[in-house]
């Protein structure tokens, strides 16, 4: 049986830490591409990115090490009709099985092979005589389609170049998807911010149900009394998160996090009358897979987070408006009548029309519909 040398494993792990800082997998760096050639012992390579069902998508785009643009380009368009390893890659693919195979797999007959018009009209002139092709992808789908090359004298891939694909395969899609997950991260956190400052919110921290951070954008732990922010994310300060926290902010994360008698689509509450003179507004984020998060957004006592152009253009009255300034503030019922001076039974009719009026079904919704 074949195995591995420590050199070909270390080689595979020095080309995956390389992709995981690559910009993007269709940008990879040259010397990452010299050293899969050195690994594969190939004179030319390819790289498509492509999507997971191989009957309905072509390739995506491609590159070439070695291998011109145009032959790239000519490569992908010969790549369905012509190249006898499509089917089997194809095949795979819908077993979801590793996608590895080469031409020596694929061709029951080297003399059709070199006589084909596929070999003498494309591979020949380029040099490539054999190939080995496999699919870097998990369970979430494939990332990409390698391709390396040998010209004649360098005889058939065997069944160790097979092992070094199943490994390097594995590496490399661990290090793409890990790197995927972080641009996919930064992504979040840049659209949140535009939408933060949208709505004139600055700060926000993100708790999970253990009371550790998760995120924190702008000043959101010094108004808490922490001075130094990257002791929260060392676990020094963790715990203390939680102590630093009002009393009645921690007892509602409790409820929250553990859904005492409240509904998932109405858990906003704005908290006033809080140190350092902000306001904190509190919800549930639910996650499909995952523990519900904490969002704590810190507003300034100046921010009025609705939109008064939004409550003229619902048509609201005075009163009416009034009611969805608390509603937004995450007041209850009770605290709304006490605060404007009518009966619970008033503020729930005036509830009603303006639910009918803006069209939503909830107090999360209204927030949604008036926020700026």
């Amino acid at each position: 049986m074949s195995n591995l040398s420590a050199k070909h494993i270390e080689s595979i792990l020095n080309i995956s830490n390389i992709a995981q800082e690559s910009a993007c997998e269709h940008h990879f760096p040259m010397p990452m591409f010299e050293d899969m050639s050195q690994l594969f012992e190939s004179d030319s390579a390819v790289f498509y990115s492509m999507g997971d069902d191989l009957n309905q998508q072509s390739l995506w785009d491609g590159f070439g090490f070695r291998v011109s643009n145009d032959s790239v380009s000519l490569y992908e368009n010969h790549y369905r009709t012509l190249d006898p390893c499509y089917e089997g890659l194809k095949l795979q693919a819908e077993k979801h099985k590793p996608l590895i195979i080469s031409t020596d797999q694929a061709i029951s007959s080297s003399h059709n092979y070199v006589n084909s018009e596929y070999y003498q009209d494309f591979l020949r002139p380029l040099n490539i005589h054999n190939s080995i092709i496999f699919g870097v992808g998990d369970q979430q789908g494939i990332l990409g389609l390698f391709g390396f090359h040998r010209s004649k004298d360098r005889g058939i891939y065997d069944r160790q170049d097979h092992l070094k694909a199943r490994l390097f395969a594995s590496q490399i899609a661990a290090s793409l998807r890990l790197r995927q997950l972080s641009n996919n991260w930064l992504r979040l956190r840049a659209i949140s911010r535009k939408l933060m400052a949208h709505a004139s919110v600055q700060h926000y921290m993100v708790l999970d149900h253990s009371f550790n951070l998760v995120d924190s954008v702008g000043d959101a732990s010094s108004k808490l009394g922490i001075d130094d922010k990257q002791r929260l994310y060392t676990g020094e300060t963790q715990q203390g998160i939680k102590n630093l926290l009002p009393d009645d902010i921690r007892n509602y994360l409790n409820q929250l996090f553990q859904h005492k008698g409240m509904s998932s689509h109405d858990t906003a509450k704005v908290f006033d009358n809080l140190h350092n003179d902000c306001r904190i507004r509190v919800d549930l984020l639910e996650l499909e897979h995952s523990p519900p998060l904490a969002l704590l957004i810190f507003l300034d006592e100046t921010s009025d987070i609705v939109s008064q152009s939004r409550l003229a253009a619902f048509s609201l009255t005075p009163r009416e408006q009034d009611i969805a300034r608390c509603v937004c503030r995450g007041l209850t019922t009770g605290q709304m009548a006490a605060e404007l001076g009518i009966s619970p039974k008033t503020t729930e009719h005036h509830l009603t029309h303006i639910y009918h009026k803006t069209q939503v079904r909830n107090r999360t919704e209204l927030l949604l519909q008036l926020a700026h």
